[in-house]
């Protein structure tokens, strides 16, 4: 099972590294000078790709390679090679059934998922160089330019993955490194997510600034960023990257499927008072229990709480369950003022995106992917592709695997045409776009949309515990 790090442990070693990171850099990480641009024609010829789990192609809370198969990058590859081109592109494949906490749809009306933790083999751990897609779960920004042992790093979080995919520092000391061994023509780099994913998916509760509270400070993220781009373009003369921005993390499954609100569990309808009401669930807030409001969000993990009673009344016919009348814990509750923390988190991570990306040294050779406004129009219209239409709704949407954080096979072919269409538009490339609808997906009756709508989730108490632990420690 993947288990939480420890933040605390990793303090000293964070401002060890920012102080020298700021006054002491080595040549590739030197504010010192510009990156050379020449503005040349496009090469796919050798392709990196830098991330997180939604790069590493981890689904359905594990990382196993019958998903890997399907990461965005892998499909945007195989894209490019139908079209003539001869990339190779080698993951860190682990063996089925995976490494984590692997979810399975037993049931779809209502919505059931059963969990089993597993802990697979890689499959090609002695690959002599470094991996193209060298995307490990669970990492932040800060990690692109730690030079913290791999080994010892999976040992303090708790997170195998960067002693998995990193390997050995004989193959570079940092993910930095380990890219520029590969004289990459091209580069993916999508991170900073997991910089405000992690204060989210834990209620607000933990976070990846150095108090461990709340999410990565804004001068931290725009110092860690602005290193890593131009580090990587003065990787050589011709290097082109394409970055995905920030998308809005509260608009997924995870904090969007169980409502603020008490559903009936026999009707699957909201339960309302004598005038009509909705009736609140009850949590935590500022330490005391609290009717929940409007605005307020409820993580996906809490639907197996409430199924014993927590949040709900102990009154009839709530009463006959074990927790009735008592809270939902705080870790459960993403509350609107919480919300407002991560979504200026959020645009202000954009921002610095932005910013660092219009710079005229950097703008020739580097693409932005607005991954937040694509996300943000199919949260309110859905996306129709070949009569079939895509929502962020948990298990019926189709965008998102069965942990309610990462893209379904499905959505990993969407964001892959994202990347083609703006790596298209902005080298005048060709690259054919991902039929999404060739790729697995689940198979919906028509009807299930609808009558799922308000049915929550039965998930085993410990299912998503694994995926929140990637994202941040206590």
């Amino acid at each position: 099972m993947i288990k939480k790090f420890k933040f605390s442990r990793i303090l000293t070693i964070f401002f060890t590294f920012i102080f020298a990171f700021v006054f002491y850099s080595c040549e590739e990480f030197s504010e010192i000078g510009n990156p050379p641009s020449l503005g040349v024609q496009v090469k796919f010829d050798k392709i990196v790709a830098i991330g997180n789990s939604i790069t590493a192609g981890f689904q359905d809370g594990a990382l196993f390679e019958g998903a890997q198969n399907y990461s965005y990058p892998n499909l945007i590859v195989q894209q490019i090679n139908k079209i003539g081109g001869n990339v190779s592109f080698v993951q860190p494949l682990i063996n089925e059934p995976g490494i984590g906490t692997r979810l399975k749809l037993t049931s779809l009306v209502p919505p059931n998922l059963s969990q089993q933790t597993v802990f697979s083999t890689p499959k090609n751990p002695n690959h002599p160089a470094p991996f193209n897609n060298l995307a490990v779960p669970g990492a932040i920004l800060y990690d692109v330019l730690d030079t913290t042992d791999f080994a010892t790093k999976s040992m303090q979080r708790n997170n195998p993955f960067f002693q998995i995919v990193l390997r050995s520092k004989a193959l570079g000391p940092t993910m930095f490194h380990q890219a520029k061994a590969l004289n990459p023509t091209f580069v993916f780099f999508w991170m900073g997510n997991n910089d405000v994913l992690g204060y989210a998916t834990s209620g607000g509760t933990r976070g990846t600034d150095p108090t461990g509270k709340l999410p990565t400070p804004d001068m931290i993220f725009q110092i860690l960023f602005r290193q890593a781009i131009d580090s990587l373009l003065k990787i050589n003369q011709t290097v082109k990257i394409a970055v995905a921005n920030i998308p809005d993390v509260t608009v997924i499954p995870f904090f969007t499927t169980i409502p603020w609100f008490i559903i009936d569990p026999n009707t699957g309808q909201p339960v309302r008072d004598a005038q009509g009401n909705l009736i609140p669930l009850i949590g935590v807030r500022g330490g005391q229990p609290a009717q929940l409001r409007p605005g307020d969000l409820v993580l996906l993990p809490a639907s197996s709480l409430i199924a014993t009673g927590y949040g709900l009344p102990n009154v009839p016919p709530f009463n006959q369950l074990p927790n009735a009348g008592k809270p939902l814990p705080d870790e459960y509750i993403l509350d609107a003022n919480e919300v407002a923390v991560a979504r200026t988190a959020i645009q202000k991570f954009n921002l610095i995106i932005d910013t660092v990306l219009a710079n005229p040294t950097r703008a020739g050779r580097v693409v932005k992917v607005d991954i937040y406004s694509r996300l943000n129009e199919v949260k309110q219209h859905g996306i129709e592709i070949a009569g079939v239409k895509f929502t962020t709704d948990f298990i019926t949407g189709g965008l998102f695997s069965l942990d309610g954080v990462h893209p379904s096979t499905r959505g990993h072919g969407i964001i892959a045409n994202e990347f083609i269409k703006a790596i298209n538009t902005k080298f005048g490339s060709n690259i054919p776009y991902v039929d999404v609808m060739s790729l697995p997906g689940i198979q919906l009756p028509a009807s299930s949309i609808a009558q799922g709508k308000y049915q929550l989730p039965k998930i085993p108490a410990e299912a998503l515990k694994g995926v929140v632990d990637l994202f941040v420690s206590k």
